[in-house]
């Protein structure tokens, strides 16, 4: 009998607000489409808030602190705490989605963002012999053209290893990162190209696996990119025109002011990403592959709280429609994360786990099938020198900085407050949306604070209750090899540290911040005061 299809669509950096069907003020027929058809999941949650780190998870079905290719384990031996950022890279194709279901006789495709490779394996290409690519680069040099086909081919190779038969169209980090200004465009009629041709290579008798990365809703400015040339693409400039697997770019400002939506960088991004979506399933359905076929939204991470393990950084939207099996329309509420996308996938496909598979996750087919029997007791969640737990009333955070990086604080080494990755950077929209980033001990009431704007780590009447969370958190970090202390060191509570968080919250964000965030999709005017 022949195992279901998969497609499987993540975009990035996605709020809820940035989708219609669930409550948001813009345009995404496709994509409510899925929802009406499917079911909709309102307690979803990345395990760790940044792109590379969520998209290890989705990949490999366990926990960013598990990783174990060379570069993270050469950063953070055992010995140390790991602190998970931009870091972890899938390691083998036995560990990989694409590799599991290959194996088990599944077509496997990939197209669009990936952000979870190994690097030394790929972006060494070298300009001229001796320098990376040159950050002036015009991509319509014939010898920087050649230089950035021949870096697509070696992503490409890479995802060959890790276990795809096919890939294309692939931005191997955010679209402002590639060498060239002239670069920094979103191409998602490039990525959309790439999987209709995987799509047009399967028949109906063979299973198949196509997972779609767009590298919408993320920045730059989506308007500068609906205006810019779409034949230029990280995989070189193209020679033949793709407009035409997707709406023309400039109705998408036609069809936001004709529904009297604002042309913003928002509201244009959530429309260009749903023409793309239904561009996608519009051309499996032409092509009888949409039998039996399970269809999967969801997205890397929230914007709002990014990099954090808040609700507005964790909880992210994931839709799964898959006709017959799934009840059109309906929503779960259970807790679930994004490490149970690849047992899922195992289940639905009959593959069994083998002792060399380090899976964290569960999988959701029971939700899928109408149970509604808690597969998870409480979430555990990961970054930079943050962990947290949350069982979907409480959730605790505890915010530990190294011994190291307590001296550079308390020497003077550094002026600033180091952030949540134990360095200079932050997340600056995030702490301000969140009143108590830095506070060493969180205990939040979700239930009566879904904000997470009142800290009870600190009050009596909830000494009890910390102390459960606490515990529930050192039974998740007690499966990882790295340490991690719960205690809090004592600069923590001086006059000094909390002069630093002072200092840190006195910055103003920036202007296009102040122009465009809106905290929880509600409305509200983001103030620096």
């Amino acid at each position: 009998m022949k195992k279901p299809n998969v497609i499987c669509i993540i975009s990035d950096d996605t709020e809820f607000s940035y989708l219609g069907c669930y409550g948001g003020n813009v345009l995404t027929p496709n994509i409510d489409r899925i929802a009406a058809e499917g079911m909709k999941f309102t307690r979803h949650y990345t395990s760790t808030p940044t792109c590379t780190p969520s998209r290890y998870n989705y990949l490999t079905g366990h926990y960013a602190g598990n990783c174990r290719s060379e570069p993270f384990m050469k950063s953070f031996p055992t010995s140390d705490p790991y602190n998970i950022q931009w870091n972890v890279h899938v390691k083998d194709t036995e560990e990989c989605v694409g590799g599991i279901l290959q194996s088990a006789g599944y077509k496997t495709g990939y197209v669009g963002k990936m952000h979870a490779g190994l690097p030394e394996n790929t972006l060494d290409i070298r300009w001229k012999g001796a320098n990376p690519l040159p950050t002036d680069g015009n991509p319509f040099d014939p010898e920087f053209d050649q230089a950035l086909k021949e870096n697509q081919k070696k992503m490409v190779d890479e995802m060959h290893r890790i276990g795809f038969d096919y890939a294309a169209a692939l931005n191997w980090e955010n679209v402002d990162l590639n060498p060239s200004p002239k670069m920094h465009i979103h191409n998602p009629e490039w990525v959309v190209k790439g999987a209709h041709d995987f799509l047009e290579q399967q028949n109906a008798d063979e299973p198949f696996f196509l997972y779609v990365c767009t590298t919408l809703i993320h920045g730059p400015d989506h308007r500068e990119s609906l205006a810019g040339d779409p034949r230029i693409t990280p995989g070189g400039l193209l020679h033949e025109s793709i407009t035409d697997v997707m709406p023309p770019r400039y109705t998408v400002e036609e069809r936001l002011r004709a529904a009297g939506l604002e042309y913003t960088h928002n509201a244009a991004g959530s429309l260009w990403l749903d023409d793309a979506v239904g561009s996608v399933l519009a051309k499996a359905k032409e092509l009888g592959l949409m039998d039996d076929t399970l269809v999967v939204y969801q997205t890397d991470h929230n914007a709002i709280s990014k990099g954090s393990c808040y609700e507005q950084g964790v909880n992210i939207p994931m839709i799964m429609k898959w006709d017959g099996v799934v009840e059109p329309g309906s929503t779960s509420e259970q807790l679930v994360q994004n490490i149970d996308f690849l047992p899922t996938l195992m289940d639905i496909a009959d593959i069994e786990k083998t002792d060399e598979m380090v899976i964290a996750g569960v999988s959701l087919l029971p939700i899928l099938k109408g149970n509604d029997q808690p597969v998870h007791e409480d979430l555990f969640f990961e970054y930079g020198v943050t962990r947290a737990v949350s069982d979907g009333q409480w959730k605790y955070i505890a915010f530990r900085y190294t011994d190291e990086q307590i001296e550079k604080m308390e020497t003077g080494e550094v002026k600033q407050i180091l952030g949540t990755m134990g360095n200079l950077h932050d997340f600056q929209v995030g702490v301000y949306h969140q009143p108590h980033w830095y506070d060493p001990d969180q205990l939040f009431d979700l239930e009566n604070d879904p904000h997470e704007q009142n800290n009870l780590a600190n009050d009596p009447a909830y000494a009890e209750q910390l102390k459960i969370m606490q515990a529930k958190l050192k039974t998740h970090l007690d499966r990882f090899d790295h340490p991690f202390d719960l205690k809090i060191n004592p600069f923590c509570k001086t006059d000094a540290f909390r002069e630093m968080i002072k200092a840190s919250r006195a910055r103003p964000l920036p202007a296009w911040l102040l122009a465009e965030r809106q905290p929880w999709g509600q409305g509200e005017v983001i103030t620096t005061s």
